[in-house]
Formats: structure tokens, C-alpha cells, sequence
């Protein structure tokens, strides 16, 4: 008696589960996932879809073989929500707001080619190669046909900054996008955190000397501030409807967070100093405080000035201090 063992062809799921390996084994992440995170620090414009940031984050990718990969790309918005379509360079973008005033947010994919393989087994050197770029949506996934033409490349999510026209307001920073990318077995995810800020802008400040009428030393002794007077500094602008931001500081004591401020050389009283008053209080140096919006033009913002009797010996003579007022808006 004989036994004979006749092969069997493989059948077609067999063949096709083979192929599906094989894809998958040509493609891999090389360097972990891509984390961004990142407040943008950026200038105010009143105009609608001006290009104000941009910041890109990238995985890299490792390929055994040139070949022509089927890819997918999944973006996932959290953190932010569609306003509307921007105008970009390659055409309308879905742009997103952090909230209501805040600037919009585009995401674009790209890839780079940044290596290949010489004949001799050498590298070849750095390129700088984009193509590819497709704007992205929230939740819309984008297929991709990637041509792997060198064994190395990298996959990029830039993010820009779009501003919205009118007024904006800072957000702060979140977690905003996910974006999954599949290129056959290779999986890797750009992961974005972000926030806005918008650069102080410096206003023009007009100079302002104040003379204080003379008051009898008993009765700044009795009262300890006397000689209140009142003046005003016209603060200008270059925009309209942004926070306005103020703050004083001693020119002859920049270190100083106090209200009392230190008498220039040459003054020859004692036990006396001066104050600035501002909204009924007295204004300590390098404290910043909000006052309202910028007009576009100048602005005229009210102060005072007084003696304040200090401690120590009291004596007649003349005293004169000196501040700077800086003013800013956003």
C-alpha cells in the first residue's frame, strides 16, 4: 500500500491575503508621532484672510522598496469649529475658530522627499521637494496615491493663521486637531495644541509737564497728601477697537512697583514725595491695567497729581519726579 501527497494551488483569498502583507510590510513610521505645540505670537490687521502664521509638524517615513502605496489621511477638529472658507493661495480653505473673534485656522498636508539611495549605495543629498499639498477638512478623509520614489520621506500638516477681517480677540491654547495618516501598514498621527496671542503695538504718548501750585508744609503735616492737580495725556493710536493697555513706570527707580515715586536729583525737600493719580487711586509703577479701546485717533486719558507726605523729618523746598507712560494695544 502507497500513499502519494498530491500539492494544492493556493486559493485566491490565500493569494490575496499574501498580497495585503506584502503591501503592508513596505512602509513604515520612523520617529514616533508628531506632537505641535504652540501659541502663535502675531500682529492685529483689520483685513479679512491675511495670512498672520503658519507652523508645520512632520513624521517621517521609511519605505523598503520604491513602489506606488495607497494612502489615506483623517483629520479630527476638537477644539476648534468652521466659520467659514478662507482665501488661500491654492484656492478656498475650510477655516476654523477657536471661538467667536478669534483668528482662523487652515490645515494643509504636503510631503517631502528628503533622501535617496545612489547607485554606488551612497546617499543622495537632501532635497527639499514638496508636492502633494491638499487642504483638509474635519472629518473628511482624503485618499492619497503616494509614489515612493525614495525609500525616506516625510509627511507634513502646516497649520496657518488666517485673519477673520474686523476685530480679533487672543484664544487661548487647546488642543485643536488630530490627523491620521495610513500609508499601508505605516500609521502616524500629527497631533496639534495651539493658541493665539497678538503682538503689543506701541501708541505715541505726547510729553505732559505738570507744575503743582505750592502748599503750607502743616497742612500736608495734617492731611498727608495736599496740591491735588489735575492733566491729561493724549495717547494716539494706529487702530481702532483694540484693548488699550497702560502702565507707568519711575524713570529714577525702574526697579520700583510702588505708588511713590523717587524725587530727581536736584530736588531739596524732605519728608515729601509725589504721586500720579489715575480713576481716584494712586498708579504703581509697572502695573499694567486696561483702559478701554483705541479710536484710531488720539485718545485723551485723564491723571492727577499730589504731594504725599513720607516718612521723617519735614522740610520746605521743591521736589520733581519723573515717569514714563507706556501704552500698548493688542
Amino acid at each position: 500500500m502507497s500513499i502519494s501527497y498530491v500539492p494544492r494551488a493556493l486559493g485566491p483569498a490565500a493569494l490575496l491575503l499574501l498580497a495585503a502583507s506584502n503591501a503592508e510590510a513596505a512602509c513604515r513610521m520612523v520617529g514616533g508621532d508628531a506632537f505641535v505645540d504652540h501659541t502663535f505670537d502675531v500682529a492685529y490687521t483689520p483685513l479679512p484672510d491675511q495670512k498672520i502664521g503658519e507652523l508645520r509638524g512632520e513624521i517621517e517615513i521609511q519605505c523598503d522598496s520604491t513602489a506606488e502605496m495607497q494612502g489615506n489621511i483623517l483629520p479630527a477638529f476638537s477644539g476648534v469649529t468652521y466659520v467659514r472658507d478662507v482665501e488661500t493661495d491654492d484656492g478656498p480653505a475650510a477655516g476654523y475658530q477657536f471661538g467667536p473673534g478669534s483668528p482662523l485656522l487652515v490645515f494643509q498636508y504636503s510631503t517631502r522627499d528628503i533622501g535617496c539611495v545612489e547607485p554606488d549605495g551612497s546617499d543622495c543629498p537632501i532635497q527639499e521637494l514638496w508636492y502633494e499639498d491638499t487642504l483638509l477638512a474635519d472629518g473628511v478623509s482624503k485618499d492619497i496615491e503616494w509614489a515612493v520614489t525614495w525609500p525616506r520621506q516625510r509627511i507634513g500638516i502646516t497649520v496657518y493663521v488666517y485673519s477673520r477681517g474686523d476685530q480679533m480677540v487672543s484664544a487661548s491654547r487647546r488642543q485643536v486637531a488630530t490627523t491620521t495618516t495610513r500609508i499601508g501598514a505605516a500609521v502616524g498621527r500629527h497631533t496639534f495644541t495651539l493658541g493665539v496671542q497678538f503682538k503689543s503695538q506701541t501708541c505715541a504718548v505726547s510729553p505732559q509737564t505738570v507744575a503743582l501750585d505750592p502748599v503750607d508744609a502743616r497742612v500736608l503735616d495734617q492731611q498727608l497728601s495736599a496740591g491735588e492737580k489735575p492733566f491729561n495725556v493724549a495717547v494716539n493710536c494706529g487702530s481702532t477697537g483694540r484693548p488699550l493697555i497702560l502702565q507707568m513706570s519711575d524713570v529714577h527707580d525702574a526697579a520700583s512697583t510702588g505708588d511713590l515715586l523717587v524725587p530727581a536729583p536736584g530736588s531739596s525737600i524732605s519728608g515729601v514725595g509725589l504721586q500720579v493719580i489715575h480713576d481716584g487711586a494712586a498708579v504703581r509703577m509697572q502695573h499694567a491695567w486696561h483702559y478701554g479701546t483705541t479710536t484710531g485717533g488720539a485718545v485723551s486719558v485723564p491723571f492727577s497729581a499730589r504731594y504725599q507726605r513720607t516718612p521723617g523729618v519735614l522740610r520746605g523746598g521743591s521736589i520733581r519726579s519723573e515717569v514714563s507712560l507706556l501704552a500698548d494695544y493688542y
